[in-house]
């Protein structure tokens, strides 16, 4: 009787691993003026998290997820959009921030945000660094 009760108890707990799976990243849109954008922005934050390896994934663990914001740097006033000139420009433009203080967090500039929601394949084009600004994002 023990034998089926501890064989049933980790059949449950498989069952609500495999189906509990969190993502590492959470979308924080408490900044984000158009709500519409949010589920293009969700589906970038998947893209990228398919994009990295298990073993990275893992090293990652914790019980709370990454959370990603988009944000206004100050840095980047002087610019409405994304330049279209970036490369082999000298810009002082900040894309995102990482800070690990108070838990894992990821500021992306909101500019790359209509860039996301074009898509990889529809990103303007750049003959430089990672190819377009969608690639940028995922840096």
């Amino acid at each position: 009787m023990t034998k089926k009760l501890f064989t049933g108890f980790i059949f449950v707990v498989f069952v609500q691993l495999a189906f509990c799976k969190t993502s590492l990243f959470e979308l924080d849109n408490s900044e984000l003026g158009q709500a519409e954008n949010a589920t293009e922005l969700l589906k970038f934050l998947s893209h990228v998290e398919n994009k990295i390896p298990q073993k990275i994934k893992n090293s990652f663990a914790t019980s709370n997820p990454i959370k990603v914001s988009f944000v206004e740097f100050k840095k980047n006033k002087e610019f409405a959009s994304l330049p279209s000139e970036y490369c082999g420009k000298n810009l002082n433009i900040r894309f995102g921030q990482v800070s690990k203080s108070f838990g894992s967090k990821i500021k992306l500039s909101k500019l790359l945000i209509s860039e996301i929601v074009k898509g990889e394949e529809k990103s303007l084009a750049l003959n430089c660094s990672h190819g377009n600004f969608y690639k940028i994002a995922m840096a």
